[in-house]
């Protein structure tokens, strides 16, 4: 396994590649695989699994269509959690593998004192992890629809609790805001 960056050749990069993913990836694959498959074992238990053996569809239909969805919510959970160690795990990957990459850049302006870099490095992680827990939160709706309506229907409730905060109602027929006139834009009477 080459360990260099300097061929122009994509295949020898591609195989520089294995072991830093391997080193990275091994442990975390196996917790996964743990907690799919006592995710899978108690959701195959539950009713819905039980009716779909009763109609007749076969083993993969029912592992693939009906058991795998809900068993992934801890697995994306866990993952999204984890991305920080990841993060952390690449730094140190890429320092002992000697990878040119974001870590590298990073320790190397660490050593060369210098703050811009460093900062501009760190919100680049820091925004890379907030997307990958914001893409998290966007498959738990496309697992399960029925996160997208609970979402909804809490929205619309908020929002109605929002304009019904204030403690006396102007004589406006406008909604009031915590005691602010919706209208005329002046205080009302409720907050003297």
């Amino acid at each position: 396994f080459p360990s260099r960056y300097d061929d122009a050749s994509w295949w020898a990069e591609l195989q520089s590649l294995i072991l830093p993913a391997f080193t990275l990836g091994l442990g975390l694959a196996a917790s996964y695989q743990r907690l799919l498959r006592t995710d899978l074992i108690t959701t195959l238990q539950d009713d819905f699994v039980h009716m779909a053996k009763a109609k007749g569809m076969t083993d993969r239909h029912i592992m693939y269509r009906h058991a795998l969805r809900p068993s992934l919510f801890s697995v994306i959970t866990v993952f999204g959690v984890n991305t920080g160690a990841l993060i952390g795990g690449a730094l140190v990957v890429e320092q002992l593998f000697g990878l040119p990459g974001m870590g590298t850049a990073l320790v190397e302006a660490v050593l060369r004192n210098d703050p811009p870099v460093v900062v501009a490095l760190i919100a680049i992680i820091a925004v890379a992890f907030v997307l990958i827990n914001f893409l998290v939160d966007l498959l738990y709706g496309w697992l399960d629809p029925r996160v997208r309506t609970s979402l909804a229907i809490s929205t619309t409730s908020s929002t109605t609790r929002r304009w019904s905060c204030s403690p006396r109602t102007s004589s406006s027929t406008t909604p009031t805001i915590r005691g602010w006139a919706g209208a005329s834009g002046s205080p009302s009477d409720g907050w003297s």
